[in-house]
């Protein structure tokens, strides 16, 4: 479950109340705001000098966001603050952040949280026969061996990568919105188009078998994905003269205009599909390509619409070669089967980290798991703002904590006659932090089945090796 950034605001305040609390906005005017529950007679000085964070206030408002208490009326819980004139004074069911220390704090301890919080991730290599050497250049939370938990082998033949939108793990550059792992959103004018992932009824009649659909909504625009090659005459690796097929499982709410294309990466030889004519259910819609050659660029899958608010709803899609695909790659039925330790190795070059596996057939995948970090909340938002809706999906306790911990170390580093007690918060609650953070790592290691791949090798389901 995603949270919001203001959400764990509020569960820190929670695990700690030293740092403040949330209360219900009951009323509002142009230099106060009223929480009812705290007419509660305590002394009128309680919240003087406290900041008061309006975190759930309408996003045209931004400017409200900040005040700085300078009375509390305690017969009524009215909270004056002495900077510029609130824009926004409707009430509108939103909460208050009172807070111990100014807000901007509480962000950047929850920023520094995320960067040591990890999760298990997973990531396809589809495999070339002639190349022993795996690059992870683009996992770039991969810095040294250790951040590799597990490599693995599968005979699985989808040529590219998040086919079932599992893994959104980073920021769209507006909006706040999380994006797709490896996919990218394209326009086809100057009109932005809203991406997201999908639960909701939205997605229905039936929600396709993942965790989340990925929904493209409003005017024109599609996304696309670049998938690994070798050029033309490099061994037998090439995809040239290869029939490769590209699949989308999708629902859409009209008909007429969405598509599904593959395309040689630069534009000059490109096959589409026919448009989506069938609505309000989710069916496959494939097109399949020969190209004579990839030269200048990576070939890529795409679909696109060029019809303003016709949505999209896209349980999956992926490329496999067509000689390849069936029922058993619909299923998504491919065993994993662990990489001794001892049959791969770890490659540092130019400061980027290889794994050295065995040579196997192409048309077949390694899958690293590796440790990675949350996506920290994007930088630029924050420093406009508007980031106060956006969520993460770090678990929200052992965050909480960690930014706790990160909040009372930079108190610290102030100096100051509380420096000691900063410190012991910050070890105290460093140290619930590292419980927290490893009961949800030992959740999510990997379980490892079957044989090993040594003994696969040499069984008869062996991948062919050169």
């Amino acid at each position: 479950m995603s949270t919001p950034l203001r959400d764990v605001v509020s569960r820190m305040m929670e695990l700690c109340p030293e740092l403040g609390r949330t209360v219900p906005v009951t009323g509002l005017a142009v230099g106060s705001v009223t929480a009812a529950e705290l007419a509660t007679g305590e002394s009128s000085q309680k919240f003087v000098n406290k900041w008061l964070w309006r975190a759930w206030a309408a996003a045209a408002s931004t400017a409200d966001r900040y005040r700085l208490c300078t009375a509390y009326t305690n017969t009524t819980g009215l909270l004056a603050h002495g900077g510029a004139n609130y824009a926004d004074t409707t009430v509108t069911g939103e909460s208050l952040l009172i807070c111990q220390y100014e807000p901007y704090r509480y962000i950047e301890a929850i920023q520094r949280a995320l960067a040591s919080l990890k999760f298990l991730d997973r990531t396809e290599f589809p495999t070339l026969q002639t190349q022993r050497r795996n690059w992870l250049h683009d996992l770039t939370w991969i810095e040294k061996p250790g951040d590799v938990v597990d490599l693995r082998w599968s005979n699985n033949p989808v040529l590219t990568r998040n086919r079932h939108f599992e893994k959104w793990t980073g920021y769209q550059a507006t909006g706040g919105a999380f994006a797709p792992d490896f996919w990218t959103l394209t326009l086809n004018n100057s009109t932005a188009i809203e991406l997201r992932r999908d639960t909701s009824a939205a997605a229905t009649p039936e929600q396709w078998r993942n965790k989340y659909v990925l929904a493209l909504v409003d005017d024109t625009g599609g996304i696309t994905q670049r998938f690994s090659f070798l050029a033309t005459g490099v061994s037998a690796d090439s995809l040239a003269s290869v029939g490769i097929t590209a699949v989308m499982v999708a629902r859409v709410v009209a008909s007429g205009d969405w598509q599904v294309g593959i395309t040689d990466g630069a534009g000059a030889q490109t096959t589409s599909s026919s448009v989506w004519s069938t609505t309000g259910a989710y069916i496959e819609r494939t097109v399949a390509a020969t190209f004579s050659s990839f030269i200048a660029d990576r070939p890529l899958i795409s679909t696109v619409s060029t019809a303003p608010a016709v949505a999209i709803y896209i349980g999956e899609f992926y490329a496999v070669p067509t000689a390849s695909f069936g029922d058993a790659v619909r299923r998504d039925d491919f065993a994993e089967y662990p990489v001794l330790r001892s049959d791969y190795e770890f490659d540092q070059g130019s400061g980027s980290l290889a794994v050295m596996a065995p040579r196997v057939s192409r048309y077949g995948q390694y899958i690293v798991y590796s440790w990675r970090a949350f996506p920290r909340f994007t930088a630029s938002r924050i420093t406009a703002g508007t980031a106060d809706a956006d969520e993460t999906d770090a678990p929200v306790i052992p965050l909480a904590l960690g930014a706790i911990a990160k909040l009372y170390k930079g108190l610290a580093g102030g100096g100051g006659e509380d420096r000691s007690r900063y410190l012991q918060l910050a070890a105290e609650y460093g140290a619930l932090f590292e419980q927290a953070a490893l009961a949800f790592r030992n959740s999510e290691n990997p379980q490892p089945g079957g044989r090993g791949f040594a003994d696969r090798m040499k069984g008869p389901l062996a991948p062919s090796v050169r």
